[in-house]
């Protein structure tokens, strides 16, 4: 997994972040750009762990949660990771020429300290300009998949808040590197939607051993106010419909459901563990249906049904973004796979490196046949 610990081991000449061969040689600094063009200050983007934001900003994080014990996370053999992409310079602010001219003109001291929370770089959470939450794939002996090594993307944002044009476009190539780096085949994710809906299967978590499910009062907080920065960095202003006037008006959206990102720190920081099962219980399923030529026509809730086209035809933008930076449609990592929820948001794939340990005609849809 892409941890702290591993991290650690590789850093070379830098304070924070990630290698120095990263940031000077890999990452791609061209595709961030400023959203004013004659704007001549120069933010200092890096991408880094949350561990690592924890630890350079440790006394800054603890005054504002006003704490004074120390955190106990669990995250040194986690297989689930924050990757923030932080502005570490000498910067006050990220606010561009507009937010500045709304801020001058802002009556009062409520509206104003508002302001600051949101851009100054004094309250910490403003200096993060996108991040993405992972995880990598793990338990998977006995699922055909034994032979590849799986990230999930499963939530990237860009904050609102930013001063800087393709932050997402950058993260997305940040995490292609590094999951070649670290030896990854495959990352794959959800396009996402408002169309498609339905419920997931129970999944029992398991806490480490030292942590019941009231947790300790420290991280807590630390969840509560990370879990509301992530959701808010992700609010955009839509179009929609007053319900009094029936005229158009502006309202906010938020781009993930806060729930779920709650859900995934909690994961994180106490360094869960689940039941859930990956690809197929018995692999000779797979080699039985992908021969067949009379596949059963998937109900409208399924997979490849009804909502699921409708979600497809929703998520085409999103789609297009993910096609540009590599990513494939590809069903089977939902149905075969399975490594998403039955929920059939569209699935998609993006090869990072090959695997040839096995000839092509005992792979299919990636995985291996039983019959090897």
């Amino acid at each position: 997994m892409i941890d702290g610990i591993s991290l650690y081991k590789n850093l070379i000449n830098k304070k924070y972040g990630f290698p120095s061969t990263f940031v000077d040689t890999l990452f791609p600094k061209n595709i961030l750009k400023m959203k004013d063009p004659e704007d001549t200050r120069s933010p200092e983007l890096v991408m880094m762990t949350f561990n690592q934001f924890l630890n350079h900003f440790l006394d800054e994080i603890k005054e504002l949660l006003d704490i004074e014990e120390d955190f106990k996370l669990f995250t040194d053999h986690n297989n689930h990771e924050i990757l923030l992409l932080v502005d570490m310079s000498d910067e006050k602010n990220s606010m561009t020429k507009d937010k500045r001219k709304m801020y001058n003109k802002s009556a009062g001291i409520t509206r104003r300290e508002k302001f600051r929370e949101q851009y100054y770089y004094h309250y910490i959470f403003p200096r993060i300009h996108g991040y993405m939450l992972i995880q990598s794939i793990e338990d998977i002996k006995g699922s055909g998949l034994e032979h590849r090594s799986i990230i999930s993307l499963d939530v990237i944002v860009t904050s609102i808040r930013s001063n800087r044009r393709g932050v997402g476009t950058y993260m997305i190539e940040c995490l292609k590197i590094l999951a070649k780096y670290f030896s990854y085949s495959d990352i794959v994710l959800e396009a996402s939607n408002d169309e498609v809906g339905g419920d997931n299967p129970e999944i029992t978590d398991t806490y480490p051993d030292g942590v019941d499910g009231e947790g300790f009062e420290q991280n807590e907080d630390l969840k509560f106010v990370l879990t509301n920065e992530l959701w808010k960095m992700g609010m955009r202003m839509i179009e929609g419909i007053s319900n009094k006037s029936k005229n158009k008006i502006m309202i906010p959206y938020y781009n993930v459901d806060k729930e779920y990102i709650e859900e995934f720190i909690e994961e994180y920081i106490y360094g869960l563990t689940n039941d859930k099962k990956y690809g197929l219980l018995n692999p000779i399923d797979l080699q039985i249906k992908t021969h067949s030529s009379d596949d059963d026509e998937p109900d409208e809730e399924e997979y490849g049904g009804f909502w699921y086209n409708v979600g497809l035809k929703k998520s085409k933008k999103l789609i297009n973004f993910y096609e540009k930076r590599g990513f494939e449609l590809a069903p089977y990592v939902n149905t075969q796979w399975k490594i998403f929820s039955p929920v059939p948001y569209p699935a998609m794939r993006c090869i990072i490196n090959n695997i040839s340990e096995f000839p092509n005609e005992y792979i299919v849809n990636g995985m291996i046949l039983s019959s090897y």
